[in-house]
C-alpha cells in the first residue's frame, strides 16, 4: 500500500514507492488517487503479468479510463473509455485518435527486500 513517505530521485525522474506487487496484482484495475489533486490520478492495470499506468481519466472528456474494459486485439493491450469508447494502448498510451495518457512505470525487485511498484506522481492506492 502506499506509504507516501518513501521516494526516490534518479536524476530529474521521481519515484514514489506504492506497494507491494503481491498486493497490487490482486486487481486488474486500481485507482491511485494522487495528493495533487483529482486531476492528477493515476489508473494502475495489473494485464497478463505486467503492470501499466495511465491517467485515470479518458484525454477526450475525463471519463474514468479504470471503469473501461481491457481487451487483447491482436497483442495489443487496450482499454477503452466507458463514455465514449476511446481506446488507449496499456503499453504505449496512445489512442487511435492521436491522443495520450501514459506514465511511466518500475517494478523494482531488490534482492532479500519487499518488491514494491513505482510510479512518478505522489499517490495513494484505494
Amino acid at each position: 500500500m502506499a506509504s507516501g513517505n518513501e521516494e526516490e530521485s534518479a536524476g530529474s525522474v521521481s519515484w514514489r514507492l506504492i506497494g507491494p506487487v503481491s498486493e497490487l496484482s490482486k486487481k486488474q484495475c486500481r485507482l491511485m488517487h494522487s495528493s495533487l489533486g483529482y486531476g492528477s490520478d493515476v489508473c494502475l492495470f495489473y494485464v497478463k503479468g505486467e503492470f501499466f499506468a495511465m491517467d485515470a481519466r479518458c484525454a477526450h472528456s475525463g471519463g474514468p479510463l479504470c471503469d473501461g474494459d481491457i481487451e487483447d486485439a491482436d497483442g495489443i493491450l487496450q482499454v477503452f473509455c466507458p463514455w465514449h469508447d476511446y481506446d488507449f494502448n496499456l503499453r504505449t498510451g496512445q489512442s487511435g485518435t492521436g491522443l495520450q495518457v501514459s506514465l511511466p512505470t518500475n517494478v523494482d525487485q531488490p534482492i532479500n527486500q519487499p518488491t514494491l511498484l513505482q510510479t512518478q506522481n505522489a499517490m495513494q492506492s484505494n
